[in-house]
């Protein structure tokens, strides 16, 4: 049953226009904006790639995060047609369905990062191809935060709510998450408790620490890895407690 739902939503999912067009469309654009005069992005970021490579990563994540976060809040369409009261009482039940979802999110997720990357090399990102696999995992990893709070998001808010402002908040997420601009003083203060912080530092870092010779050390803005982990942990644990307190309620009622 699991198995045939889930490949019944993935065919929808993929099949439907304007998710694939949010998903391509919303980061490409953004990365072309950014990016439209090349010339002062082809600088070094390190022995083997440019600053141009890290905007593009940076979008990338951005965007991932983005379809994420919607793919995700889509779950607010059953809970107001109370059609996850109808799944929790199937053998497929809320935990499986649960499971699917961010496995469509995961999937979906893909496209902003292929969108990216076969995008930002005619801009001229430069990067050995090992690093453009290391660093597009490291934008899933976001994927996966941001799938479970657009879920939560889902859960506790209206549908209205959430289709409004979802686009909103994830913009202001990323700013604050130190993602666009490199931010000082108070401002990054702030951005080290932000869920954008832990998966956006960490595309970075993965850059310095697999360029020969840098040592990581090569970039005022690189975190001890410790406190990305634990940034990222800690948004994974309160989204998840989140949604589970809200589906809690929900069986009650």
């Amino acid at each position: 049953m699991t198995t045939t739902f889930l490949n019944r939503l993935l065919r929808y999912t993929l099949t439907d226009i304007s998710v694939m067009l949010a998903a391509v469309f919303l980061p490409v654009a953004v990365y072309l904006g950014v990016t439209f005069d090349t010339g002062q992005w082809n600088v070094p970021a390190g022995p083997v790639a440019n600053l141009h490579f890290i905007v593009a990563m940076s979008i990338a994540l951005y965007g991932t995060a983005t379809v994420a976060a919607n793919e995700g809040a889509t779950i607010t369409a059953e809970r107001d047609t109370n059609w996850l009261r109808t799944i929790a009482l199937t053998r497929l039940g809320m935990n499986r369905y649960v499971a699917v979802k961010l496995l469509i999110t995961l999937v979906v997720s893909f496209v902003p990062i292929l969108a990216i990357a076969a995008v930002s090399p005619l801009r001229g990102a430069e990067a050995p191809v090992g690093m453009w696999f290391a660093v597009g995992a490291c934008c899933l990893v976001g994927a996966v935060i941001f799938g479970l709070f657009g879920l939560m998001m889902g859960l506790w808010f209206s549908g209205s709510t959430v289709t409004r402002y979802m686009g909103l908040i994830m913009m202001l997420i990323a700013f604050m998450g130190n993602l666009f601009l490199p931010l000082e003083g108070v401002l990054l203060d702030i951005a080290r408790f932000t869920p954008m912080f832990g998966p956006g530092m960490l595309t970075r870092s993965v850059i310095w620490y697999l360029s020969p010779g840098t040592g990581g050390g090569a970039d005022d803005q690189l975190f001890p890895l410790w406190q990305l982990i634990l940034n990222m942990g800690v948004w994974t644990l309160i989204f998840v407690a989140l949604a589970w307190l809200d589906h809690r309620r929900g069986l009650r009622r």
